[in-house]
């Protein structure tokens, strides 16, 4: 078995065609075909079947590319990960961030990992904690940064942080609050409107020890940015990360109010199991360890 044959494989079962496989390649088909009748006979199993969608991998097959897709990661982290021996980082780096955190850590973190490696090329991706996972998952991503969700198959986290929410609104919309407030006390308040984040909604539910279906949120979106968008128009209030909300907090142009007894969520970054973190994928999560530690201090000036 070959390298150059698990590449083709994966090329053959993404395109569920041996012809256009070829083509992409840039080789004679029956050349890849023996190439596969190859693999098989190695391997001792049947990896493609012919169907009338076009070619299609067996049970077999389909491990087969869960497991090259792995082996050809590490491959291709050979030489990154030995360049770092010598003083040097290089290579290419997929960074999946939170809605709630791009804003915080995308540049700086861009910024930091060019100063110090310059042969490093870190790609950022945005998405949703669901998302990331899985895409963590499908070897898609190297490293995640995002709220803590519990236990996610095939996902292992370290804790980097946890960061406060809080009730925030105009000033306004926060009348007849005091310096702080229970989750009882905003579920008792007349005429307040609220509008989360499912993911916010979930946080709030762990920290109350509450199934988060059993406690009324009033209006859900799933955009952390068009919800503090509606806020900050005024008429409704909402619950945010304190870090998401900081700038305009300084400029007084919203209020914070904290719960009491405090609410944080538990910032992770996230990989996926099994897969070692190398001394690139080291680099990069220092770097965010780092750049997350320096925004706290900023913060707490």
């Amino acid at each position: 078995m070959e390298i150059r044959q698990l590449r083709n494989f994966l090329i053959i079962a993404r395109e569920r065609s041996f012809s256009r496989a070829a083509e992409k390649i840039h080789i004679a088909q029956p050349a890849l075909s023996r190439q596969m009748q190859m693999l098989e006979h190695d391997l001792g199993v049947t990896l493609f079947v012919r169907s009338t969608k076009g070619v299609e991998t067996t049970n077999a097959g389909d491990l087969l590319v869960e497991m090259a897709q792995v082996a050809l990661r590490y491959v291709d982290e050979i030489k990154p990960t030995l360049s770092g021996f010598a003083g040097k980082l290089s290579g290419t780096f997929a960074l999946g961030l939170a809605p709630s955190l791009t804003p915080l850590l995308a540049e700086p973190v861009l910024d930091a990992c060019e100063r110090r490696y310059p042969d490093l090329k870190v790609r950022i991706v945005e998405g949703l904690s669901m998302f990331l996972c899985e895409w963590l998952d499908q070897s898609r991503l190297d490293l995640a940064v995002f709220t803590d969700v519990g236990p996610v198959p095939r996902i292992a986290t370290r804790q980097l942080s946890a960061d406060e929410v809080v009730l925030v609104g105009r000033d306004a919309d926060l009348a007849g609050f005091g310096e702080s407030v229970t989750w009882d006390e905003l579920e008792q308040a007349a005429g307040l409107r609220l509008v989360l984040t499912p993911g916010v909604e979930n946080v709030i539910a762990r920290a109350l020890h509450r199934p988060a279906e059993d406690m009324a949120f009033g209006r859900s979106i799933d955009s952390i940015r068009e919800v503090k968008t509606m806020m900050m128009h005024g008429g409704c209030t909402t619950i945010l990360p304190y870090t998401f909300v900081h700038a305009e907090l300084d400029e007084a142009l919203l209020r914070a109010i904290p719960f009491a007894p405090r609410i944080t969520r538990k910032i992770v970054a996230a990989r996926k199991s099994g897969r070692p973190r190398g001394m690139v994928g080291e680099a990069v999560e220092g770097i965010v360890r780092t750049e997350y530690e320096r925004l706290e201090r900023f913060l707490s000036t």
